[in-house]
């Protein structure tokens, strides 16, 4: 990971909430200042589709 004045800046002020540093990457400084690396879930979706009318203006949909 590049140092960046940003990304150090988001680190120090906030200790214990990830930071995305790139694709599929995220850390966090804890409040000893060790920083801790994350990957993300990989999160499948389900093939199905749904095509929704949304007559109008204003429509609502829950999903």
């Amino acid at each position: 990971v590049a140092p960046d004045f940003d990304l150090i800046e988001q680190l120090r002020e906030s200790p214990g909430k990830f930071v995305s540093v790139g694709p599929g990457l995220a850390v966090a400084r804890n409040t000893t200042g060790k920083l801790g690396r994350k990957e993300p879930l990989a999160i499948g979706f389900k093939a199905g589709e749904l095509k929704l009318k949304l007559p109008g203006r204003a429509g609502q949909a829950d999903f």
